[in-house]
């Protein structure tokens, strides 16, 4: 292994990739969201190019304001950890676990909002225009690694 290798490793380079394969049943690119949704689900894949541990898995479904002054402020609608402390999962995939070299694998979320995305906006007085966006992230943490892999897909708001 060269030196660059060496570093690359040591800076990130885990060779963890992590992807949404399905928002509300549909693919990322055509997926979008309606005033009325109290929530979000879908599967997401992890996948290494060699052996690794994963740690935990962070979605959180984001809303984005962009303030007159220019700066952006993120607000966190709904956010789904695992594994959760104190509950017990019952999806398949249980956490930590070690992911082979070359493989891939399947999680679900499940991201539930406190309340819907109209009744969020009407509590902080916001009206739906192009100052605000709404995207989907997921970051896995994997063992050893100061840089965590992580996927974001932008859902528009459709009528």
């Amino acid at each position: 292994m060269s030196i660059i290798d060496k570093a690359k490793s040591f800076m990130g380079g885990h060779g963890v990739t992590v992807r949404h394969l399905t928002i509300e049943g549909t693919e990322p690119a055509a997926a979008s969201l309606a005033l009325s949704d109290g929530g979000v689900r879908g599967r997401l894949a992890v996948i290494s190019d060699k052996p690794c541990t994963i740690l935990a898995r962070h979605t959180e479904m984001v809303l984005e304001l962009q303030h007159a002054d220019g700066h952006p402020e993120q607000i966190v609608l709904g956010r789904q950890s695992a594994p959760e402390p104190d509950i017990e999962r019952e999806a398949p995939i249980k956490y930590p676990y070690d992911l082979a070299a070359g493989f891939e694998v399947i999680d679900d979320y499940d991201i539930v909002f406190d309340g819907s995305i109209e009744a969020l906006l009407a509590r902080r007085r916001l009206v739906v225009g192009r100052d605000i966006r709404f995207f989907l992230r997921t970051l896995v943490d994997v063992k050893g690694s100061p840089f965590d892999p992580e996927v974001v897909d932008e859902l528009p708001l459709r009528p």
